[in-house]
């Protein structure tokens, strides 16, 4: 039941999409740079992007229960908590290299599973932020998309997808989901 919800889910959104591309886009790209901290992560290769959501909440899920059970603690500071980087070069339909990742408070031993570094700074992001569901998060990915190529830039790293409102048992519509880009001008 669970993956048919994501496969639906995954419909819907291609259906919104499609619904979208002639309206403006309502998301303002700020351009920010963002400090290092330490995180415990999990990547995996999920496959495909209608199991995408069933992939990232089983590695999140996993990766809480090892550093609750490791007596670590997870940052209470919302733009280091529930982060999806997307490690592909370019949109994937099927075997998407996605990395769940926890911001950390104090020390944390890695294991064969969980890996324990700090998150890189990005000198520059290419950031927007997008509230409502996820099913409607493309837009965000397309304005920011659109806006980095549009002004000379280029990705220069893995896409961020920060949680910074998330309830899996709340609205959809109350989600509040920060998207950044590492970018440089092009040459």
């Amino acid at each position: 039941l669970e993956h048919d919800q994501m496969r639906l889910m995954y419909v819907e959104t291609k259906i919104y999409q499609i619904e979208q591309e002639q309206k403006m886009s309502e998301y303002d790209v700020i351009m920010k740079s963002v400090e290092p901290f330490p995180v415990a992560s999990i990547r995996e290769v999920s496959p495909s992007m209608q199991e995408i959501g069933l992939t990232l909440n089983r590695i999140f899920g996993e990766l809480m229960g090892y550093i609750h059970s490791s007596g670590g603690r997870i940052s209470d500071k919302p733009e280091h908590c529930g982060i999806t980087l997307y490690h592909d070069e370019e949109m994937q339909e099927t075997n998407i290299h996605v990395e769940a990742a926890l911001g950390i408070v104090g020390t944390l031993k890695p294991s064969d599973r969980v890996n324990v570094y700090t998150m890189p700074a990005l000198e520059t992001a290419a950031s927007v932020v997008h509230r409502g569901p996820f099913v409607s998060l493309c837009n965000a990915y397309d304005a920011v998309t659109h806006w980095i190529d549009a002004n000379g830039y280029e990705v220069v790293g893995p896409a961020r997808e920060i949680n910074l409102q998330f309830d899996p048992q709340g609205d959809p519509n109350n989600y509040v989901t920060e998207i950044q880009f590492p970018v440089r001008k092009r040459a």
